[in-house]
């Protein structure tokens, strides 16, 4: 019986859920692999040096007109520098799969995880197929969270040495060296979410993997049939939204957000249901699960704080927006399309009450300019609050995620356990935008603001208040030590 990817996604996010902060190294392990084995490239149309180098130039442009502050976080210097660098080396023709390992490396330069090259869309072939194994990334090794194949070998918690002879070191370098960061634990997740697309745009697609894993002090070689490849989705444009609620025990609720994506009055209806449920049950304790929670809508994010809350509090102070054409665009389509079904979310970022506003500052202004935004507080909501609650954070926890976390830090609205969040929050950028490149046809994506939270250190904002370690033996016993240490902390 096949998986499907969406299956994929399930497992990863349902056995990483549990792999939220770093790993205790093995003591008795040694190096086993340290030979270099090339990149194999995805092989497409070749594109001309010059196109190529129109295309980066293209792309510098962009970034220039739409970022608010591209080199707020590396020197103007150094990014020209390795701007020169990959313009030289395009001396020859290239499929879109290498262009890509050139220039994603430049955008996540800028250390701003809104600033990144989508990965390039891969055409298989009949035969090809995708990496089987859902993984943990753990500061610099891989672990097996789950064998996908109909018949699972690989044990969980394996530790992954070489795939098709290339050593994970090196794979896991590469990987790195495109995918966006600001902090480690946060370029970590985001790889282990997209560890087998990140292997497919290497090349490294096959009908069967050569494996090589480290378990219980020996090194075993297996071999796995790849993983069909998902069916392209058609006419599907709206995100979905995952989030639900449970009752652990008679004093304690866990509530679990992926997202702040959804409908803001759908949200507010499902936190008014819960809530209600958990006043009239009378449990005082409440745990928020925001691991693995890509960020969305800032209205969605307010409406939880104010839950929490018995004074005013922010969940940033400040926003600035640059205008550009593109953003012009965008959001004028956004803002149609919020004035077509007023029951609809059209503009992601911003909250509900600046729409009109901000239509006409953006539309009249000058492109360059910028529009500052002085943010209200989040007011206290009247209704019932749990006596004791604990948020529960790790590494893939970016934008409204990260704000949301280092709110609640900052006014000590809970207690966070975890691990770092993916995002930095003291100020972080956000209303993403995508611009296709010419030729290559490569998706960019580019923020078009900046948020800034209160004066405070960017640790204290995001580093969680209680660090939990996890081990090899917990995860191939599929043991979560952050859900399990609060919720032992709820029930004394």
């Amino acid at each position: 019986m096949g998986v499907s990817f969406r299956s994929i996604f399930i497992i990863v996010g349902w056995l990483g859920l549990v792999g939220c902060a770093s790993i205790n190294r093995s003591t008795s392990e040694s190096d086993l692999l340290d030979k270099k084995v090339p990149l194999i490239a995805v092989s497409s149309t070749q594109i001309s040096p010059d196109l190529l180098r129109e295309e980066l130039d293209f792309l510098k442009r962009k970034l220039v007109a739409i970022h608010p502050e591209p080199f707020a976080r590396i020197h103007k210097s150094d990014f020209e520098n390795l701007f020169n660098q990959v313009k030289a080396s395009l001396t020859y023709p290239m499929s879109k799969a290498e262009f890509y390992f050139r220039i994603a490396p430049l955008l996540a330069s800028l250390r701003d995880v809104h600033s990144f090259i989508n990965l390039p869309e891969y055409n298989h072939q009949q035969n090809d197929g995708l990496f089987p194994l859902a993984v943990l990334v753990e500061q610099d090794s891989v672990y097996v969270a789950a064998d996908l194949s109909d018949q699972p070998v690989v044990p969980v918690g394996a530790k992954l040495v070489s795939i098709n002879q290339a050593p994970i070191s090196y794979l896991l370098k590469s990987m790195r060296s495109v995918t966006a960061k600001e902090t480690k634990a946060g370029q970590s997740r985001r790889i282990q979410l997209s560890f087998a697309w990140l292997l497919a745009s290497m090349g490294q697609v096959n009908k069967e993997f050569e494996l090589q894993y480290f378990w219980q002090g020996k090194v075993f070689s297996q071999r796995l049939k790849g993983l069909p490849f998902p069916k392209k989705k058609k006419n599907v444009s709206d995100k979905q939204s995952y989030y639900g609620f449970s009752q652990l025990t008679v004093s304690t609720s866990l509530l679990w957000l992926n997202d702040f994506n959804e409908v803001p009055e759908v949200f507010e209806a499902f936190l008014e249901d819960k809530f209600n449920t958990m006043a009239t049950g009378r449990v005082d304790n409440l745990i928020i699960d925001m691991r693995y929670n890509q960020g969305g809508l800032s209205e969605n994010l307010k409406n939880l704080l104010s839950r929490l809350t018995d004074k005013p509090v922010y969940w940033a102070q400040q926003g600035i927006i640059k205008i550009s054409e593109e953003l012009k665009d965008n959001h004028i389509s956004r803002t149609r399309k919020r004035r077509a079904d007023k029951y609809k979310w059209g503009l992601q970022w911003l909250p509900l009450e600046w729409t009109d506003q901000l239509q006409h500052s953006i539309w009249w202004g000058d492109l360059g300019d910028t529009i500052t935004l002085n943010l209200e507080p989040v007011e206290p909501y009247g209704g019932y609050k749990p006596k004791k609650v604990w948020v529960l954070t790790n590494g893939f926890c970016y934008s409204a995620c990260s704000s949301f976390v280092a709110s609640i830090n900052y006014y000590k609205l809970a207690k966070t356990v975890g691990e770092k969040t993916g995002s930095f929050a003291q100020y972080q950028f956000a209303y993403p935008i995508e611009i296709k490149l010419p030729h290559t046809e490569l998706i960019a994506t580019l923020p078009a603001m900046r948020f800034d939270f209160l004066s405070a250190g960017e640790n204290e904002l995001i580093k969680p208040q209680e660090e939990i370690s996890r081990t090899v033996e917990e995860i191939s016993g599929r043991v979560d030590p952050v859900l399990n240490s609060a919720l032992r902390e709820a029930e004394r």
